[in-house]
């Protein structure tokens, strides 16, 4: 089953990984969304996520295990604010202390330590 390959739509733009990737970190969005798979409706052969896609090919290789930090060190402050906002909605804990010493501010200011 976690071999699967799985088809998201995110705010348009599709992309394909496999299900062992996106639960391969547990208490994230992800997990609590395909927890029962199986009970969510697709459209178009993909599941649906109303979110903006911008940032979730690096969130996405986060997941894949490759390191991101130099494209988020690149990011200017107000596409790392935007960038910050993606990871706490996909509750993606690990990415967390691997921001830039201004994404840990926001966090902080987010009220997440």
């Amino acid at each position: 089953m976690e071999g699967l390959i799985i088809k998201l739509n995110i705010g348009g733009a599709i992309f394909t990984t496999l299900l062992s990737t996106l639960i391969s970190e547990k208490d994230t969005f992800f997990e609590k969304f395909f927890g029962d798979h199986f009970s969510k409706e697709m459209v178009d052969g993909c599941y649906l996520i109303d979110r903006d896609a911008k940032y979730f090919d690096l969130i996405l290789n986060h997941m894949r295990g490759k390191d991101i930090s130099r494209k988020l060190e690149e990011l200017k402050e107000s596409d790392l604010f935007d960038f910050v906002e993606e990871v706490v909605f996909y509750q993606i804990t690990s990415l967390m202390p691997k921001l830039p010493k201004k994404g840990i501010k926001m966090l902080k200011e987010l009220g997440i330590e």
